[in-house]
């Protein structure tokens, strides 16, 4: 298995299902993690063993697409740890349903706020901590939704669509 032991580790979307695994794929790696998350009331009910020790801190609530509050969790992660050796980014959604040319803008900028912007903001903050500090690395992880297979009769008839 990989060991972080020492490595600071910030782990942003914390509390969701991604985030979560992430989180405990570095705790039990020996990692020291900083969890950030828009819903932060829910990092200690989630992460109770992280939230009583001194070795990881639980960020207040960060908004990921917004330049300041970035900035300043990340200021306190800096001030906690005295680094920032990886930025783990599990930041993101999607909203499905109507087909593209039913999509309300709003929808659109929605997503590309959550899923774009969120890692350019939170890689424009943490650069400068990791070049003054000679290191560190960014993961950006992005996952799907769950899919229906399309049925092989379907999967034909479209290929001879295709045609």
């Amino acid at each position: 298995m990989f060991d972080f032991s020492d490595k600071v580790v910030l782990v942003t979307g914390a509390s969701g299902a991604l985030g979560g695994a992430v989180a405990n794929a570095f705790a039990a790696a020996g990692a020291h993690l900083a969890l950030a998350d828009r819903a932060a009331d829910r990092l200690p009910k989630l992460f109770p063993d992280l939230a009583r020790s001194d070795e990881h801190y639980l960020c207040d609530t960060v908004d990921a697409t917004d330049p300041d509050s970035v900035a300043i969790r990340l200021q306190q992660v800096f001030e906690y740890f005295g680094r920032i050796d990886i930025l783990a980014n599990t930041v993101g959604g999607y909203r499905a349903g109507a087909p593209v040319h039913e999509t309300p803008v709003s929808t659109w900028d929605f997503m590309l706020g959550l899923n774009a912007r969120s890692a350019f903001v939170l890689s424009q903050k943490v650069i400068p901590y990791m070049l003054a500090q000679g290191s560190g690395k960014i993961i950006h992880v992005a996952a799907r939704l769950h899919y229906k297979e399309v049925p092989m009769p379907q999967r034909i008839l479209l290929r001879k669509a295709r045609s």
